[in-house]
């Protein structure tokens, strides 16, 4: 948008707006497209903060992978635009110095991570993402630890207990044996948001799977 005004962002935007789907439209054209999906769109409990990912790849192997996030929210909205801003000072894991050690007017990065994986041949053979803040890339790093050096497939890698290190203690979902002689260590019950969410779009011998991390609400459904 060099060289536009706010104003005229902010009304390209409401422009765009009026083009998306109502909720009807939506189930009409899923019911028409999908009719094997079942699915149903409920927007009675919609999500206002945190993380989300999605991963789109065609027939021609173009992909698509894209983690946003609004977080909490900092309350404030870039004039003219309709855009609430993240409050990206909620990010510990972006201050090793602290909470206060954030330098004002300098801009901080993000954990997000979007990770696309390229073959030997340089051909894409897996999208991935999460949300889970400063846990996003540990939480991918094992799901691909365990698809390429476990050899499992990916709903497994996906459902594999995980494990972070914060706040000095190793935090485990159940059922990880391999680190239960740790100390300083708390098992959580069973698998949890704080764990992430890892989306992934994974080809394996040329079969491709797709699979979504019911820890952050994803249902897998096979069309």
């Amino acid at each position: 948008m060099k060289g536009r005004t706010n104003q005229e962002f902010g009304f390209a935007i409401e422009e765009a707006q009026k083009l998306k789907l109502s909720e009807g439209a939506i189930q009409e054209f899923i019911d028409a497209n999908y009719p094997q999906s079942n699915y149903k769109l409920d927007p009675s409990n919609p999500s206002e903060i945190g993380t989300s990912h999605f991963n789109i790849q065609d027939a021609q192997g173009n992909g698509i992978c894209l983690t946003t996030t609004i977080g909490e929210g900092c309350g404030f909205f870039i004039p003219g635009t309709q855009m609430h801003l993240n409050n990206m000072l909620g990010e510990i894991f972006l201050l090793p110095n602290g909470a206060h050690s954030w330098t004002p007017n300098t801009r901080m990065q993000s954990m997000m991570t979007p990770t696309l994986v390229l073959d030997e041949a340089q051909e894409l053979i897996g999208l991935f993402g999460s949300g889970g803040a400063g846990r996003i890339p540990y939480m991918i790093g094992q799901v691909l630890y365990h698809l390429l050096n476990d050899g499992l497939s990916l709903e497994a890698a996906t459902e594999m207990p995980r494990a972070h290190f914060q706040g000095g203690y190793f935090q485990m979902e159940e059922g990880n044996e391999r680190m239960e002689s740790i100390e300083n260590l708390k098992v959580w019950g069973g698998k949890f948001l704080y764990f992430g969410g890892v989306h992934s779009i994974f080809t394996k011998d040329k079969q491709l799977e797709a699979f979504s991390d019911a820890r952050r609400f994803g249902v897998h459904e096979t069309f």
